[in-house]
Order: structure tokens, then C-alpha cells, then sequence
């Protein structure tokens, strides 16, 4: 019944994610009247102001529609940083023999893995963070003239002022 309820709002829009702080996203959920859900990052739970969840301790749909909403959203950025990484890195070309250009190149390449890693298994918001961190390395090796970003120069911060 819950997740029947949650699946309902997910699909009628009517979650909206508030806030993304250090410690907590917060979302309203707007089942018959407002509800505030958060998620605490340093104590990996959600949290409702409903009634049903402060009474019963339990798991409300306010609190399953705002997770499927997240893992929904994060699952979609994942997959299309994920996917700009390996492309990244299937386009570049080493420039430099230095052994700190190689160096580089096996940190971008450990983190991309570690990535993907934590993308099978489901960490979604890890994956995104690594893939943003990969992005940061190439972007240094790419303005440090290590590498050359070749086809996929356009997803690459190199040529910004």
C-alpha cells in the first residue's frame, strides 16, 4: 500500500528536492498536505514530520516516494557522467612521456574504475562524485599538456577563460 502510494506521487511530480547540504537533502513531498523528508548523510537515514512516522517509527510513503525520486535522479546523473568519462577516456591521447604525465594518467584511470565500481554497486551518489573528480583530473592534465582530449574536447573545461 505504502510503495503503491509512494510509485503515485513519484509519477504525478509531486516531490521536489529542497535543499542539498554537507549533512542532509532535503524534499517536499506533497501527498494531501506538505511534508518535510530528509535524509542525513553522516547517520544514513530518512526522516518525515508526518504523524505515521513520528507515532510508529516506521517507514511512511513520503519517506519511500522522496528515495525513489532521489535514486531515480541520481541514477540518471550517474550514468550520464559514467558515460562522459569513459568516453573521455577512450578519446584521449598522452602528449607527454614525463613520468608524472603517467602517473596522472593512472590516478584518473584508478578513479574511473573505482567509479564504475561504485556505480555495480549501487552507490550512485559516490559514482557521481568520482566521476566529477576525474573530470577535475583531466581537465588538470589536459591544461598541464599531458594529454590532448582529441573528439571529446567539448566535455572538457580546457578552453574557458
Amino acid at each position: 500500500m505504502k510503495e503503491e502510494k509512494a510509485k503515485e506521487l513519484c509519477k504525478n511530480g509531486k516531490i521536489k528536492l529542497d535543499m542539498n547540504t554537507d549533512k542532509r537533502i532535503y524534499f517536499t513531498v506533497n501527498s494531501n498536505e506538505p511534508h518535510s523528508v530528509f535524509f542525513d548523510k553522516e547517520k544514513i537515514g530518512w526522516h518525515c514530520d508526518c504523524r505515521y512516522n513520528a507515532i510508529k517509527h516506521k517507514t511512511c510513503s513520503h519517506v519511500l516516494a522522496a528515495k525513489e525520486f532521489w535514486e531515480s535522479k541520481m541514477k540518471n546523473k550517474a550514468e550520464k557522467e559514467l558515460g562522459r568519462v569513459k568516453y573521455a577516456l577512450k578519446e584521449l591521447k598522452l602528449t607527454s612521456k614525463e613520468n608524472k604525465a603517467q602517473d596522472l594518467l593512472k590516478l584518473i584511470n584508478s578513479y574511473a574504475k573505482d567509479a564504475e565500481h561504485f556505480y555495480k554497486k549501487g552507490d550512485l551518489l559516490e559514482c557521481f562524485e568520482l566521476c566529477s573528480y576525474v573530470f577535475g583530473l583531466l581537465d588538470s592534465a589536459a591544461r598541464l599538456g599531458f594529454i590532448d582530449p582529441g573528439k571529446a574536447r567539448n566535455h572538457y573545461k580546457i578552453d574557458e577563460k
